[in-house]
């Protein structure tokens, strides 16, 4: 997909830490508002936003990302590892967002390929009432930022389930 379904970042850090965390560090201050403001701006425009981290991650000492997606009032498509644990993280994951009335287009599993995935992606589905809409996964061989930019382009989303359920989620209501 072109960059423009693509929000840039709001925030930028250096420190790889929740974003309450790396903006104090890095001196910096994040207003949920301004982000809330620049999501509303792009309601219409089939644009895809990457949260930091799992709905639990502060964004602000007091403001989980949770509350942003859910005043966002925008749908999500839960991304959760192949590994083991994932069945856990994703389901509660899942629970969290629903419980909020937080619509879920359905998860992506994404990590290096190994005997449980398959199980995992239905377990999930069954028990999380959600959508498997794929996976990718990872080559045995670390990479570099440019050849993982050419394996994501070339591996992510290979059937466009997760990019069609999203660019297609407002002409079904």
């Amino acid at each position: 997909m072109p960059d423009t379904y693509f929000l840039n970042p709001s925030f930028v850090f250096k420190t790889p830490a929740s974003p309450h965390y790396a903006a104090k560090l890095e001196g910096q201050s994040i207003d949920p508002k301004s982000l809330l403001t620049a999501i509303s701006k792009e309601r219409k425009n089939n644009t895809l936003i990457e949260g930091a981290g799992g709905v639990f991650v502060p964004i602000t000492e007091d403001y989980l990302t949770i509350r942003g997606i859910q005043e966002s009032n925008l749908g999500v498509v839960v991304v959760g590892s192949t590994e083991l644990g994932t069945i856990n993280h994703t389901l509660l994951t899942l629970e969290a967002l629903t419980s909020r009335f937080i619509p879920v287009f359905g998860f992506y599993l994404v990590g290096p390929e190994n005997p449980l995935q398959e199980d995992n992606a239905t377990i999930i589905q069954k028990l999380g009432g959600v959508s498997f809409l794929g996976s990718t996964n990872f080559p045995e061989q670390k990479l570099s930022s440019e050849e993982f930019k050419t394996f994501a382009l070339d591996q992510f989303d290979k059937n466009r389930n997760v990019i069609d359920v999203v660019i297609n989620v407002d002409d079904e209501s």
